[in-house]
């Protein structure tokens, strides 16, 4: 066919694969062909797409329709068992930077709940054991509900232990240093070089935070950090942080970690353990003890909506490795006993001191105390008017006049009544008659 009478033929973007009317025929075997080789298949695109390659305007969907293009980082990752892929993506980050860091400060709300520190307790006993030096920091007042986990032992009022105390000294008067442990002490040994050394020599100050990751368990906005964090905004600013929450999204770490499903942060927190062990056994009766103590606070004893198959199989694994539930369950009713009976049982022993005393206010469900005004006793006297009172004082002139005359009634031996002044008149006249 003479070229001039071919049909034109549509034109088609470069990297794009022409339409089926368009296609040359294949090549006869064996006969080399400078014309592209396009996929059997026109709707499928090339495997790799090269530089300037517009996409298509929509994609096919599933079900048949067309849905709007979306690059690949945007498109919506998979679930993958109930859990979106974002938050597992986002704790596997969380478990790397742990394994990293060497330095790790774990935090709670300026608030925290028994979930909060009882989380922050084991997590931090965890990361001991894997040879971290974390720090568990609360400067505030823990409630007497998890006394028994002895958290004075784990939980730190400030952040000093997170520094270095620096000895600083003119090189040029030093000639040697050296340290010597001798039993609870270190020695520190300075060799001085052609002069004397004395206190003034030295110089104190506090170095710059020793922290890599911070952990902050419950926390949804910076300021509802612990005081003792926010006072030192540099330990925020230099360590990666990592909020945890199964209650309320975070927006305060570089990686925030939210599991609206779990019951409690004790029970995201466990879930780390296993990947983070490794060959090493970490769960010991101490810490399965903490973590189940913020699990069966958070449902209420395994009584709430939050209570799901995977909370009931993490505390059985808690108390196979020496979780003491019975004792958990005991000490945190006991807890809430005393703070629901501690008021009202000291306001009735105030009232008893006090006979006729309003009666102790009665606390309420949603704890506002609920005072009982008594009404005014129908023996009490009303209030008396102004012309009330006088008449009163009136009665009372009159009967201290009545009081007078009785006081000059005589009284004879036959029991007769006569005036004192009936007498005396009697008298005056018996004596005029005889003069």
């Amino acid at each position: 066919m003479d070229p001039q009478q071919q049909p034109l033929q549509p034109y088609v973007p470069p990297g794009m694969p022409p339409a089926a009317s368009s296609l040359p025929p294949a090549p006869a075997s064996g006969v080399p062909s400078d014309q592209p080789n396009y996929p059997a298949n026109p709707a499928v695109a090339p495997p790799f797409p090269q530089a300037g390659d517009v996409p298509p305007a929509v994609t096919p969907s599933p079900l048949g329709q067309q849905a709007p293009y979306l690059p690949a980082a945007q498109q919506p990752m998979p679930v993958a068992g109930g859990v979106p892929q974002s938050a597992a993506t986002i704790k596997q980050e969380v478990i790397e930077r742990l394994r990293q860091a060497n330095n790790v400060l774990v935090t709670v709300s300026s608030s925290p709940s028994v979930d909060q520190l009882s989380a922050a307790i084991g997590m931090t006993l965890v990361l001991n054991k894997l040879n971290k030096h974390a720090t568990a920091v609360f400067s505030g007042e823990v409630p007497n509900a998890i006394t028994f986990l002895q958290p004075e032992k784990t939980l730190e009022k400030n952040t000093d232990s997170l520094r270095d105390f620096i000895i600083a000294l003119d090189k040029s008067k030093a000639d040697k240093l050296r340290y010597k442990v001798e039993d609870k002490f270190v020695k520190i040994f300075i060799t001085p070089y052609h002069t004397s050394l004395g206190q003034d020599d030295l110089e104190f100050s506090q170095g710059d935070f020793n922290v890599d990751v911070v952990v902050a368990l419950g926390v949804h906005k910076r300021e509802e950090l612990d005081e003792a964090i926010i006072a030192h905004g540099r330990i925020l600013h230099d360590a990666t942080v990592v909020s945890v929450n199964n209650l309320e999204q975070s927006d305060i770490g570089a990686l925030n970690w939210f599991e609206p499903d779990a019951s409690s942060l004790s029970e995201m927190l466990v879930s780390l353990i296993e990947p983070l062990q490794g060959q090493q056994a970490l769960l010991d009766t101490q810490i399965a003890t903490a973590f189940l103590t913020g699990l069966v606070a958070e449902t209420d004893r395994f009584s709430n909506n939050r209570t799901s198959p995977h909370t009931m199989n993490t505390s059985a694994m808690l108390m196979r490795a020496g979780a003491n539930q019975q004792l958990v369950a005991t000490k945190l009713e006991e807890a809430e006993t005393k703070e629901v009976n501690f008021d009202k049982t000291k306001l009735d022993e105030l009232a008893k001191e006090a006979p006729g005393q309003a009666p102790a206010p009665v606390k309420s469900k949603d704890g506002a105390l609920q005072i009982e005004h008594q009404k005014q006793a129908a023996s009490m006297q009303p209030s008396k008017s102004l012309s009330d009172l006088e008449k009163e004082i009136s009665d009372d002139d009159h009967d201290n006049e009545e009081g007078d005359d009785l006081d000059k009634i005589h009284i004879d031996d036959q029991g007769k009544f006569q005036r004192l002044e009936e007498m005396k008149e009697e008298a005056a006249k018996k004596q005029q008659s005889e003069a």
